[in-house]
């Protein structure tokens, strides 16, 4: 259970009494936000897993009793939403995925939903996941994706992403700004996104929040 593992840094950092620096304060933004579709953009050094790690004990449906004694100490505890532990929360870690190829990527991404598939499936035992990766097309990335949050499309599900450096570039440029550059680009980012918004958007998947590094703020820009 790796990825399981590395979202219980939150519960570890305020059980053990290990110094942190309170976010909760951006769940409030967040819920006041309203946006069940949201690419957030952070410098690096801070600490992405933390904060997933923070946001899936926030809102998992299944730490309930976990959460409370974990907020009570902090900023959230006195503006608790009522979307707290209503999700089942599915994470994605695609943070080591780096340039391979398109054979590469095709199979960094289908290791990568097999292993959140598996925890997904240790967590909530009750959720049946059979034969999701059984088909011929779940090889694609973007297939299976497909296949995984159709399968799951009856529950209130929060999609949890852990995304690598730049990403973002790759699905936030304009399309003939994309067409201009030149090297080996990840063939699979856009359409993963895409059935990522349209499951949002027909109320397959309640919430996606993808978590990114951005540098910018740290380049010298010159005219």
């Amino acid at each position: 259970m790796v990825s399981s593992i590395r979202l219980q840094e939150f519960e570890k950092a305020v059980t053990r009494g290990s110094y942190t620096i309170d976010r909760t304060p951006y769940l409030e933004k967040y819920e006041k936000a309203g946006q069940n579709f949201v690419i957030c953009l952070r410098p690096e050094g801070f600490d992405k897993r933390m904060f997933l790690s923070m946001i899936r004990t926030y809102y998992d449906t299944n730490l309930s009793r976990t959460s409370k004694k974990l907020f009570r100490k902090l900023y959230i505890s006195n503006n608790i939403s009522s979307s707290a532990n209503s999700f089942y929360i599915l994470y994605f870690d695609f943070s080591r995925i780096r340039d391979s190829g398109p054979a590469g990527y095709q199979a960094s991404y289908r290791h990568e939903m097999e292993k959140a598939l598996q925890e997904f499936k240790e967590r909530y035992p009750q959720v049946s996941t059979e034969s999701l990766v059984s088909n011929v097309d779940s090889g694609i990335p973007d297939r299976l994706l497909r296949r995984i949050l159709k399968r799951f499309g009856d529950l209130d599900l929060f999609v949890l992403i852990n995304e690598y450096e730049g990403f973002h570039h790759e699905i936030l440029e304009d399309t003939e700004k994309k067409e201009s550059l030149t090297g080996n680009r990840n063939p699979w980012i856009n359409s993963i996104y895409s059935e990522l918004k349209r499951a949002v958007n027909d109320k397959v998947v309640n919430r996606v929040f993808a978590l990114g590094i951005d540098d910018s703020q740290d380049r010298i820009v010159k005219d």
